[in-house]
């Protein structure tokens, strides 16, 4: 604490004397030191004022002004992007582009990292086609220098756009890219482990639970050596997913909940929002919507606090399934309905379906059937062939889609239905240890998928 105090004082002596030669200095270890734990709002009023006052002051011709400002923009939309700022991150990233591009000696890893907070800002709203232009312009910076932990991080981002528009083989082939770079002498054992970890969302989205968690617990095996707490939170958080996706509710809480634990001592608001609506997703799924209940509304009241607003619309949604659930239909509607618009918001279109199917959803439980329907009916036809990527339940929204058009008798009903049933068979026979599977069928929306689907082809 005292030396942290020392460290605050040196730098606002520098701030207030325009000492830009110690403040370049400072903000690499004042900057860490925030990012290390998660003090991302800090870290941005801190940071960003300064950021300002230099390109208002500045004719944009001082090197060092430039470089110090670079410097702290890198270190304000990495906060940003964890806040959940989005609109912010992405404009301050796009100031930070084009001051780095005109330093002097062409400093192509800040051009790198600036393009890379561009793309995660587009990204993270659902523009992953633009999202995919800055990454591979990061990666054109990158390629120039021989640093294979930046050009992995850099491939891993491009992976998560490429994913989220459905090119599945591409996705797949840069991530294996950044693991062997890794695995080379010139790798980083820490970007192999965010390298395998996103391999294992690559799998699980395919629905090939095995693959998903054979690279989860490589990764977690390298936690031997790495011992880093941010990234052994997200692990766990995933085997928690994991273990949900077939059906082992129980051991997901644990795995949650000792994320969750990890996510308090290391202050990442995120990854506590996160993981406390995955904690209400399994608990909703155990039948105990009390608690349930409780962690929906502490995710949705940690991401309020922090003003990050994906997390605020997803909490909304695990907040709103169990009032649905419970039959809250008003509370359920009023969180669905907000949900909807945030993410509207956001230009995040596939998640707005989500909450336009839950809204559905609540209408059919009002005796509104023909208003369900027709909340639907616009992307309806992108349900029809195939289950919905880039959603938080993509088997409970698919099978509530068959229920709202069952009940006005729609023959596409059956349709969704044999495309839902079909992926979950295709999921499970992708698995030859059977062992993964002792809880699949038990779990209650692939029962009720199941059962409703015999019944329609008895």
């Amino acid at each position: 604490g005292r030396e942290l105090d020392n460290i605050q004082q040196a730098w606002e002596w520098a701030v207030s004397h325009s000492r830009t030669d110690l403040l370049l200095q400072g903000v690499a270890g004042l900057g860490g030191y925030y990012t290390a734990t998660g003090r991302n709002a800090e870290c941005e009023a801190r940071f960003l004022p300064l950021a300002q006052k230099l390109i208002a002051q500045g004719d944009g011709t001082d090197e060092i002004d430039n470089l110090l400002c670079v410097h702290l923009l890198d270190k304000v939309c990495h906060s940003l992007l964890w806040l959940g700022k989005l609109v912010e991150a992405q404009n301050w990233a796009q100031k930070m582009v084009t001051v780095a591009q005109v330093l002097a000696d062409h400093n192509q890893e800040l051009v790198a990292r600036a393009f890379v907070h561009w793309g995660k800002a587009l990204d993270e709203v659902g523009r992953a086609t633009q999202a995919v232009q800055k990454y591979e312009q990061a990666l054109i910076a990158a390629r120039q220098l021989a640093n294979a932990p930046l050009l992995g991080n850099i491939l891993i981002e491009l992976s998560h756009a490429l994913r989220a528009l459905g090119r599945s083989h591409e996705t797949e082939q840069v991530l294996l890219e950044s693991l062997a770079l890794q695995r080379s002498q010139q790798g980083n054992r820490l970007t192999e482990q965010r390298a395998l970890l996103y391999l294992s969302v690559c799998k699980r989205e395919e629905g090939d639970f095995q693959a998903d968690r054979t690279y989860l617990t490589a990764a977690m095996e390298l936690l031997k050596l790495t011992g880093n707490r941010h990234v052994e939170m997200r692990l766990l958080d995933a085997m928690g997913i994991n273990y949900g996706l077939v059906g082992n509710y129980s051991m997901a809480l644990d795995y949650h909940k000792a994320s969750h634990r990890i996510a308090q001592e290391i202050h990442q608001p995120v990854q506590e929002s996160h993981t406390m609506r995955h904690m209400c997703t399994a608990y909703r799924k155990l039948g105990n919507l009390a608690s349930a209940e409780e962690c929906g509304a502490e995710s949705l009241r940690v991401a309020l606090v922090h003003r990050m607003p994906q997390e605020i619309n997803c909490s909304r949604l695990y907040l709103g399934l169990v009032w649905l659930e419970s039959g809250n239909l008003a509370e359920a509607q009023n969180v669905f309905q907000l949900a909807y618009e945030g993410f509207q918001a956001q230009g995040a279109i596939t998640p707005s379906w989500e909450a336009l199917v839950w809204l559905a959803m609540v209408d059919l439980r009002s005796g509104a059937p023909a208003c369900a329907v027709e909340r639907i009916t616009p992307f309806l036809p992108s349900l029809l062939d195939h289950v919905t990527v880039g959603v938080r339940e993509p088997y409970e929204m698919h099978l509530a889609c068959y229920e709202i058009l069952a009940a006005v008798d729609d023959a596409r009903a059956k349709t969704v239905l044999t495309t839902t049933y079909n992926q979950l068979l295709s999921n499970v026979n992708k698995v030859t240890d059977r062992s993964l599977l002792q809880c699949f069928w038990q779990a209650p929306v692939h029962h009720k998928i199941r059962v409703r689907w015999q019944g329609l082809n008895e």
